[in-house]
């Protein structure tokens, strides 16, 4: 089951990567975005779905976090740099941009603390 886990993350990571490309690019394309927003829910779904049946770890879970945004954003970088212009407003220059990744980095170090915090309080004396 966990091997299904790692599966679904892959999938995460390139249909994030294809729907960036074809939101920065407009390439003719066989998938329409709808449809790839529409594979990426339910990949997002059965992700959370695995990861709740293999009760996984709280790091691992924070880790994923932090690999996922900063993916995303270097692929906002590469896309960027090769030229492209999000259609959907993905960018650098957006304000709402900037609020996602203050309250990511909040939760992320928040959900941090309180998990070295129960690490500690597991440990006996």
């Amino acid at each position: 089951m966990r091997s299904v886990g790692i599966g679904l993350n892959t999938l995460l990571f390139g249909l994030i990567a294809l729907f960036l490309w074809v939101d920065f690019f407009q390439p003719d394309f066989i998938l329409s975005k709808g449809m790839i927003i529409a594979t990426l829910v339910v990949v997002v779904i059965g992700r959370v779905y695995v990861l709740n049946s293999l009760r996984a770890g709280k790091a691992e879970n924070i880790i994923f976090g932090i690999m996922f945004n900063l993916y995303f954003m270097l692929m906002l970088i590469l896309f960027n740099f090769m030229g492209g212009e999000s259609q959907a407003g993905f960018g650098f220059d957006g304000f709402l941009f900037w609020i996602i990744v203050v309250l990511f980095v909040y939760d992320t170090q928040k959900r941090w603390s309180k998990l070295k915090y129960l690490k500690k309080e597991a440990k006996p004396a």
